[in-house]
């Protein structure tokens, strides 16, 4: 089973230009592994989830009760997964999602795979390489608010524990454009502790 956002409905060309790179992705790997395997032949169905966790449910639960459904790729956005991440479990079906980024969704679920990176991940594994690979010790984080929060958090966790020291933090608002007045503070914050 496969559930990406084809947006057939939209009218906006741009909404239906990720699901159909994907789709043609996924069925170009088909048509690899049919070719390779062909007393193993696969078959797709491909269901449309519009960007809408109800559809997306509606999917899982379909693609679930199916018995000829081995497995489900997709969807692609964590706000179509975040809330309907259970239906791996409830059908004890295999749901493979390429690009989701939501921590710790697949944590305590066997039947859920996310192969992006979860920005816990991306931000300790920064800050693994950069105090074990290049050797740095002393750290200045300048990061946006909200989503690169998800990664300034993981990093400065994972760098304390790999003995690295966090000098200063300073956070920006995704909106502005003039951070002037933010590296001004960032720049004072670290001279302050600089020996």
């Amino acid at each position: 089973g496969v559930a990406l956002p084809i947006m057939k409905s939209s009218q906006n060309e741009d909404d239906k230009v990720m699901g159909e790179q994907m789709l043609r992705g996924i069925t170009k790997a088909l048509e690899e592994y049919n070719t390779a395997n062909p007393t193993k032949k696969a078959e797709i169905i491909t269901e449309d989830t519009k960007r809408d966790p109800a559809e997306v449910l509606q999917i899982f639960n379909k693609f679930g009760s199916n018995e000829n459904v081995i497995a489900i790729l997709g969807p692609v956005f964590s706000s179509e997964l975040v809330n309907n991440a259970g239906a791996a479990l409830f059908h004890k079906i295999p749901i493979v999602t390429p690009t989701s980024t939501q921590s710790f969704l697949a944590e305590k679920n066997p039947y859920l795979f996310q192969l992006n990176p979860t920005y816990d991940i991306r931000g300790r594994i920064m800050a693994d390489f950069a105090c074990k690979e290049l050797q740095m010790k002393n750290f200045a984080i300048f990061s946006e608010e909200a989503y690169g929060n998800n990664f300034a958090q993981s990093f400065t966790d994972q760098a304390i524990k790999d003995g690295g020291n966090i000098i200063a933090i300073k956070y920006y608002s995704h909106d502005k454009t003039d951070l002037t007045e933010e590296l001004e503070e960032l720049r004072s914050l670290i001279f302050e502790k600089d020996k």
